[in-house]
């Protein structure tokens, strides 16, 4: 039987994992949140300058939902694949994304996390997600439910062994 802080892979190994806590969670989304907002609001001004001045409303509302849809979705699901569960905030509060057998993470599992992301992060305000978080044992939100992921720290806070001194008869 394993614990929450355990993980058996597929090759039948138990790993201590210590699933990151709801805390450092919060940070590192709030981190990506203003990341994203940062480059939304970048390409946004970027955008306007390059799109002609007589293009019709259609157009124009298909050019920003591809921009939004490409920075709120395939953004996050890019980077997140390429650093092997990583985002800005992650990186800055050490934690990373791995699949509940302990592996890294896939394109597949990324999809599914910033799809689901997208409305329990964006849509609600983050409120879905930290209400899911907070109730499960491993700080899972609900895109991590579905795409069968969690967060783990991979910075340890500090070591629990101390020093090894030489006995003094043995000097």
């Amino acid at each position: 039987m394993t614990t929450a802080d355990e993980t058996v892979i597929g090759e039948g190994v138990l790993l201590d994992t210590a699933a990151a806590g709801f805390g450092l969670r919060t940070a590192g989304a709030l981190l990506d949140a203003v990341v994203i907002f940062a480059l939304y609001f970048g390409s946004f001004l970027g955008l306007g300058l390059l799109v002609p001045d007589g293009l019709d409303v259609a157009a124009l509302s298909a050019l920003v939902l591809t921009h939004a849809i490409a920075v709120f979705i395939a953004f996050p699901v890019a980077f997140e694949t390429l650093t092997r569960g990583r985002s800005v905030g992650k990186y800055a509060t050490g934690v990373r994304v791995v699949r509940d057998d302990g592996g890294p993470l896939a394109f597949r599992q990324a999809l599914v996390r910033a799809l689901v992301g997208f409305f329990e992060l964006w849509m609600t305000a983050g409120a879905i997600a930290m209400i899911a978080s907070a109730i499960n044992a491993r700080g899972k939100r609900v895109g991590d439910m579905l795409a069968g992921t969690y967060a783990i720290k991979v910075r340890a806070t500090k070591s629990q062994h101390r020093a090894l001194v030489m006995p003094p008869a043995l000097a």
